[in-house]
């Protein structure tokens, strides 16, 4: 009985060592294939492996790049997956990293521009709102004391007829 738990001992001792040389990570830069590996082929800007070419996201991207060569969706999906040809790519990667540097693809800058604009149009819309009061309120003034002097004259007209009259 004695050997018997010593040998289930040593096996369950083996046991983790072979899991874990198997889930081992370390080995994936220098004993690693290098053909395997590959982040070497991307080009400039491409963060994510090239879906293959029966891929129906990478058919629409590029389809969408062809008809408005301006989409900011299809400049980052076909830069950042490394879609296209590397002449096509070097093009466009200039115009990512120009759209880039202008925060188009953050969310963050494009919040904080969407708040400035309504803060501009907010300041705006007040004085508009105020100069469109007063100024309203200078026509009703106007059109109040017109009536005023229309009615006066009318009495003033009337009495006159009046008095004419007898």
């Amino acid at each position: 009985k004695e050997k018997k738990e010593g040998d289930n001992k040593e096996k369950k001792d083996k046991k983790p060592e072979v899991i874990e040389k198997k889930g081992s990570t370390a080995s994936l830069g220098s004993q690693g294939d290098p053909d395997l590996d590959h982040r070497k082929l991307f080009k400039d800007g491409q963060r994510q492996l090239t879906p293959p070419v029966a891929d129906a996201t990478r058919a629409f991207y590029t389809s969408l790049l062809a008809e408005n060569p301006d989409s900011k969706i299809a400049i980052r999906f076909c830069i950042e997956y490394g879609v296209l040809s590397i002449e096509e790519h070097k093009k466009i990667l200039k115009r990512y990293n120009s759209l880039k540097e202008k925060g188009a693809f953050n969310v963050n800058v494009q919040i904080k521009r969407a708040l400035e604009k309504q803060a501009l149009k907010g300041t705006k819309d007040k004085k508009d709102k105020k100069e469109g009061k007063e100024a309203k309120e200078g026509k009703e003034k106007k059109d109040k004391k017109e009536k005023k002097e229309g009615k006066e004259k009318e009495a003033v007209a009337g009495t006159a007829a009046t008095a004419a009259g007898s």
